[in-house]
């Protein structure tokens, strides 16, 4: 009986020493720790959000939460990390000395400028990807200023791809990484390998380009029974003369003389080995002919581009003087060939007869 005696006592003291432990209010119940708010709401107003919370913590408030804005451009860094205000369970009704529950919801809302990530790495730009596919990864990423600066260097398109990617730079750099977060205002700057512009395309006026090349053509006549020429048809003269072998004037041109017999001065632009599915010959040949003298190579792609495809050294009906043991380029030549084909702005020729210039 002793011993239960003793331990209802024990219970007893350990209870009344953790009523102790609390503030009783006048009518018993146990009081929860407050706290007061030293600054107003518009005292917080202007603060880095850093010093607002650090400051509540110092008066005892312990569920203090932030939310950034994201409402800036890199150009009002100035704001970056300023308050805008601080809601106390939800409301922004308070003065000095106001007492709160320590745990109450406290949340602080700041200003600050929206970053983003870019979508890869600089040493990781996929290499089948193209200009506009980059752009869009970099659009989805949240950038919003980029741009594209074309490099008009193709002439074929075969080896490097129109829209195929030179480099990237964000701010000006060309190394960096897919975990750095930017300013989603940030310069992104894609280069890109594409065909040069015509005339007309600068212009901003293509139609009137074309009807003005077709104008200076008016007064060749055409003959049905002899080679066209540019003396006798207006189109291929028109042709001749266009800008880039791109121009819609060549396609009009050679797709309505597929079969026909053509004749002008060119020269040898480019000689690769013929390649098909099951491997590359040595002795059967891809020929690029532009129009024009050879001196011109590297400062114009004015007219069509002629191809003459997968032929040996005796295909291609070499006659007159100074014949060349190898058909190699730099050549100035006078071509009578048959149009083949048309594909993607090359004209396709087989060769009647190639006169050495």
């Amino acid at each position: 009986m002793k011993k239960a005696i003793t331990l209802t006592t024990i219970l007893f003291c350990f209870a009344i020493a953790l009523t102790s432990c609390g503030e009783k209010q006048d009518d018993g119940n146990l009081l929860e720790k407050t706290t007061e708010i030293s600054l107003s709401k518009t005292e917080f107003i202007g603060l880095e959000y850093h010093d607002v919370y650090n400051q509540l913590e110092e008066n005892g408030f312990t569920n203090i939460n932030t939310e950034a804005l994201d409402d800036l451009t890199s150009a009002e860094k100035d704001k970056d990390n300023i308050v805008e205000k601080v809601t106390i369970d939800g409301n922004e009704t308070y003065k000095v000395g106001t007492t709160y529950m320590s745990d109450v919801i406290i949340k602080i809302y700041y200003h600050n400028i929206k970053t983003v990530y870019a979508p890869f790495a600089a040493d990781e730009i996929p290499e089948d990807e193209l200009y506009e596919s980059v752009k869009k990864q970099f659009e989805d990423a949240g950038f919003t200023n980029i741009k594209g600066e074309p490099i008009e260097d193709l002439i074929f398109g075969w080896l490097t791809k129109d829209g195929q990617i030179e480099s990237v730079t964000i701010n000006g750099n060309k190394n960096f990484d897919d975990f750095e977060s930017f300013a989603f205002d940030t310069d992104v700057i894609i280069k890109y390998h594409t065909f040069p512009k015509t005339n007309a395309e600068e212009s901003g006026n293509a139609d009137t380009a074309k009807e003005n090349t077709s104008d200076k053509a008016q007064s060749f006549t055409s003959t049905e029974n002899e080679n066209i020429t540019f003396k006798n048809n207006t189109d291929f003269a028109a042709a001749l003369n266009a800008s880039h072998y791109s121009d819609s004037v060549v396609s009009k041109f050679a797709t309505s003389n597929i079969g026909k017999t053509i004749e002008f001065d060119g020269y040898t632009a480019y000689v690769e080995n013929y390649s098909d599915s099951f491997k590359t010959y040595s002795t059967r040949f891809n020929y690029t002919i532009f129009t024009g003298n050879a001196d011109s190579f590297g400062k114009s792609t004015k007219g069509p581009l002629f191809l003459i495809k997968n032929v040996n050294y005796y295909d291609l009906k070499l006659s007159g003087n100074n014949i060349p043991d190898t058909f190699s380029i730099g050549l100035n030549v006078h071509i009578v060939a048959e149009i083949k084909e048309f594909n993607d702005g090359i004209i396709v020729i087989n060769p009647i007869k190639i006169t050495m210039r």
